[in-house]
C-alpha cells in the first residue's frame, strides 16, 4: 500500500501538482455527463475541472504498453464498464510526439479517435496540450496542436494557457494548470 501512495504522489509531482492544487468545488465542478481522458497533463487538469477523469501518465494516441493503455484503449475499457458520457475533453499529443512519432501518425490517430467517438454519439472535443519549453517536443506538439484546430473546428485551444511550466520543461506549474483550466471553462461557458 505504501508503494501505491508514493507512486500516487510521485506522479502528482511529475503532473505538476504543488502540496494545494487548486480542486474544484461542488459548485463549479463539470457535470457528471462531462469526462476528461488523456495524459498527465489531462490529470491534473481535470482535478481542477471537477470533471471524472480517465487519464493516465506516460499515454497518448498511439502510446501504451501493456500495464499503461494507450488513450484510446483506456477509453474503450471505461466506456464498456460504465457507459459512454455525454461530453468527452482529450488532452494527449505530447507522450506520442515525445516518444518520436510524427505529427501525421498522431494527427490520424487523433482524428480516426474523434471520428469512431463521434459516430458513437459521444461529443467530443479536443483540447490543445500545453506545449512544452524544456526539451525538442515543443515543435511537432505545436503542429498536432494545430491540426487539431484546424481539423475540428470546435477544438479548445489553450495550450498557450498552460504556462510558466514546471521546473521539468514539460508540465505547467500549479499557476499553469490553474490558467489551463480557466481557458477551458471560458471555452466551456462552465
Amino acid at each position: 500500500m505504501r508503494w501505491v501512495t508514493a507512486s500516487l504522489l510521485i506522479a502528482a509531482v511529475l503532473a505538476g501538482c504543488s502540496a494545494a492544487p487548486a480542486f474544484a468545488t461542488p459548485e463549479n465542478s463539470l457535470p457528471l455527463s462531462t469526462w476528461v481522458a488523456g495524459d498527465s497533463n489531462a490529470i491534473s487538469t481535470g482535478t481542477r475541472l471537477g470533471a471524472f477523469t480517465i487519464a493516465l501518465s506516460a499515454t497518448g494516441f498511439l502510446t501504451g504498453n501493456e500495464t499503461t493503455p494507450s488513450v484510446p484503449d483506456r477509453i474503450d475499457e471505461v466506456i464498456a464498464e460504465l457507459g459512454a458520457p455525454e461530453q468527452l475533453l482529450i488532452i494527449a499529443g505530447g507522450n506520442d510526439v515525445g516518444s518520436g512519432l510524427s505529427v501525421e501518425q498522431v494527427s490520424t490517430a487523433a482524428d480516426q479517435l474523434h471520428d469512431r467517438l463521434e459516430a458513437d454519439g459521444i461529443d467530443v472535443r479536443f483540447v490543445t496540450e500545453p506545449v512544452p519549453t524544456g526539451n525538442g517536443w515543443w515543435v511537432p506538439l505545436a503542429a498536432v496542436n494545430n491540426h487539431l484546430v484546424a481539423t475540428h473546428a470546435d477544438t479548445i485551444d489553450c495550450a498557450g494557457a498552460g504556462h510558466p511550466t514546471s521546473g521539468d520543461g514539460l508540465h505547467p506549474t500549479t499557476a499553469g494548470f490553474n490558467a489551463y483550466a480557466a481557458c477551458i471553462r471560458q471555452y466551456l461557458g462552465a
